[in-house]
């Protein structure tokens, strides 16, 4: 099936389901193709394909089915509701796509398990603190993140907590907006994260 097929396919889905289950705002379905689809699928110009895909806070499966549908073939989606879970492994189902769903805390997450290196992924789950702190905890190699026009003060707050390299590439959707590629992330010595 062609990615255009998948797309509107999972977008159907998505629309049905987002009728039982709060999944997106309503508003943004009118403009789904740029607000969601392309902005998730700009990710895959950042991302090593040999890293195993890890998207936290997956909700609806942005970025992390799209990027299955582009041909990421580890693609791992951390979601904690139980019921946006369930619409993932359902859109896994009807798709036929190759990606696993992991319902529970990121914190909980073993990446010890995973033999390749980690590119974790997120629209909307948090601060890059948060983010970081995430990277950290779990060790993982690589982050890249979606953000809007605060990336600025994104990143000096973070760097208040942690020692990083990144750059910063202009998103295509959204002229204020940011694609960050993360790399090398170390809290400082005298901050403990506390789960």
């Amino acid at each position: 099936m062609t990615t255009d097929k998948l797309i509107n396919q999972f977008i159907s889905l998505l629309k049905f389901w987002n009728k039982k289950v709060n999944l997106i705002h309503v508003d943004t379905m009118r403009t789904m193709q740029q607000r969601h689809i392309e902005d998730c699928a700009q990710l895959k110009n950042y991302i090593d394909p040999s890293h195993t895909v890890l998207d936290i806070g997956s909700g609806a499966g942005f970025p992390g089915i799209i990027l299955s549908i582009c041909g990421f073939k580890n693609v791992i989606l951390c979601e904690k509701d139980f019921r946006k879970s369930v619409f993932l492994k359902d859109v896994k189902r009807q798709l036929k796509l190759d990606f696993t769903v992991f319902n529970g805390d990121i914190y909980q997450f073993d990446t010890s398990k995973i033999s390749t290196p980690i590119t974790a992924v997120s629209r909307a789950y948090g601060s890059l603190s948060d983010l970081l702190d995430i990277m950290d905890v779990l060790k993982i190699s690589t982050g890249v993140f979606n953000k809007g026009s605060n990336y600025r003060v994104e990143i000096n707050e973070a760097k208040q907590k942690f020692n990083f390299h990144y750059q910063d590439f202009q998103s295509i959707t959204d002229i204020q907006g940011r694609i960050l590629k993360i790399v090398n992330v170390t809290r400082y010595k005298n901050l403990k994260k506390i789960i």
